[in-house]
C-alpha cells in the first residue's frame, strides 16, 4: 500500500493511507492530548492512534477520519460559488458551535480553515 498526498497547511502534512489521514507534524503529540480529552464530538473527526514516538525528523503522527468532503470543494461546485441563505447559517453555526466547544474547554485552535 502506498500513502497519497492530499495537502499540506500552516501545521503539517495529510496523506491518504488505506482509507485514513495520517496527519505529520511536530504539533500531533500536542493535537493528539486535545483529541482524547475531546472525545468523539459531531464537530471533529474520528481519531485513531497515534504514533507511538516521534518520527526520525522530530514530527509525530495521527491516524484520523479520512473526510472526504469539503465546505470548499462544494463551493466549487455550485452556481457563483456561493452557498445561500439558511444553508451557509448552518454551516457557520456548526464552525461557531465547534469553536465554543473547544473555547467551552480552553483550547484555542491554531488554525481556522475556509
Amino acid at each position: 500500500m502506498t500513502a497519497n498526498f492530499v495537502g499540506a497547511g500552516a501545521l503539517g502534512y495529510v496523506f491518504k493511507f488505506d482509507g485514513y489521514a495520517v496527519k505529520v507534524s511536530h504539533t500531533a503529540a500536542n493535537e493528539t492530548a486535545v483529541l482524547l480529552e475531546l472525545g468523539r464530538t459531531p464537530f471533529s473527526v474520528g481519531f485513531f492512534g497515534a504514533s507511538e514516538g516521534e518520527l526520525p525528523d522530530g514530527q509525530c503522527a495521527l491516524l484520523l477520519e479520512l473526510c472526504t468532503r469539503s465546505v470548499a470543494a462544494e463551493l466549487e461546485t455550485l452556481p457563483g460559488k456561493r452557498l445561500e441563505g439558511e444553508e451557509a447559517h448552518a454551516i457557520i453555526a456548526m464552525a461557531v458551535s465547534a469553536v465554543a466547544q473547544l473555547h467551552a474547554r480552553k483550547i484555542i485552535h491554531q488554525v481556522c480553515k475556509k
